[in-house]
């Protein structure tokens, strides 16, 4: 099974729904610190100020405890938040790259393929013996060598090589 983001998902990834969720935990982050500051000065310091028993400082230590909570509620949605929004800007340079890649590609003539491979036409003149350059397909790398890459593998040499099984004949 593959790991990662294929190239696909990250052509059609939707980094606005990514910043959206970040907002909506954003919201949440401050309304916890809003409950939170409501408990501790409303609620915990009118008490406290108001109120002299071992039920009120019963109530009191309660209160803090639910200030904690709202407090670790704050930190907790605020590191989603924070996650989320990173991500989407950390995916928005190479999303762009990809599809100007793409672009580019579609606009000279090349077809981009499920598998990553590249077919390209026919075209030009061989200058050492006047025949005309077929057109074909070619599988890059993806920047791994081995059994992680569709296109290269290292011999036992060390040396890199395309993967022979992996090439289309030239048309």
């Amino acid at each position: 099974m593959a790991t990662g983001l294929s190239w696909q998902q990250l052509r059609d990834l939707r980094l606005s729904e990514l910043t959206d969720a970040a907002d909506g935990w954003a919201k949440l982050m401050h309304r916890a610190d809003s409950a939170r500051e409501h408990v501790d000065a409303d609620m915990s310091g009118k008490l406290t100020k108001t109120q002299e028993s071992e039920s009120a400082r019963s109530a009191v230590r309660r209160l803090k405890r639910l200030g904690e909570n709202y407090h670790y509620i704050q930190t907790e949605t605020g590191l989603i938040r924070g996650t989320l929004d990173g991500f989407a800007s950390e995916l928005s340079a190479p999303q762009r790259q990809l599809r100007n890649a793409l672009d580019d590609a579609a606009s000279s003539g090349y077809t981009v393929n499920e598998d990553g491979s590249v077919d390209y036409p026919a075209g030009g003149k061989n200058t050492t013996t006047g025949d005309r350059i077929p057109g074909g397909s070619v599988m890059g790398d993806n920047g791994l060598i081995g059994a992680g890459s569709p296109g290269k593998y290292r011999d036992g040499n060390g040396i890199c090589w395309p993967r022979a099984s992996q090439r289309k004949p030239h048309s």
